[in-house]
């Protein structure tokens, strides 16, 4: 056990506080978004990409898949924003479930020319790179696009300098 130096608490200690407030706060944000999706009023975001991430955060894989599936369907139907795509994407990620990930970050590009991408697109492009990177795929076409865009923006401001 180790002490941390402002504080005569143990490491251990803070940890497991720190641990059980992640679980809270978590546990707090399943409840409001549980409630919003309940309530089924007019949102810029659909709360259940929110009530995704809680539940990822609390483990409740028995909560997660259905929810997941749900989504799915409404994805088929084109009822989700860039940005739902994006949250749901990114909340899987973080809850290391990759490939789930890659396929929500792909999922708005699906009609899109590597060639011809919005600057909209591009969080989805960023997050779709960084998952084929840690999974250690090729590069592809879209992942050339963000790598292209990286090296401008690096030569930019160099330039700057």
């Amino acid at each position: 056990m180790r002490w941390c130096r402002e504080s005569p608490v143990a490491l251990s200690s803070w940890d497991t506080w720190a641990s059980s407030w992640r679980w809270l706060a978590a546990r707090r944000r399943r409840d409001a978004f549980g409630e919003a999706v309940h309530d089924g009023g007019p949102s810029e975001l659909d709360p259940r990409g929110g009530l995704l991430k809680a539940e990822l955060d609390l483990g409740n894989e028995e909560e997660t898949d259905p929810l997941l599936e749900e989504l799915k369907i409404d994805a088929r139907r084109d009822a989700l924003s860039l940005t739902d795509y994006e949250w749901i994407a990114e909340s899987l990620e973080l809850g290391g479930r990759l490939k789930e990930a890659l396929r929500w970050f792909t999922i708005p590009l699906r009609e899109v020319d590597p060639l011809d991408v919005d600057p909209a697109e591009t969080v989805c492009l960023n997050g779709r790179y960084r998952v084929r990177r840690t999974l250690g795929m090729p590069m592809d076409a879209y992942d050339d696009v963000v790598a292209d865009s990286v090296r401008e923006g690096v030569r930019a401001q160099l330039e700057d300098r």
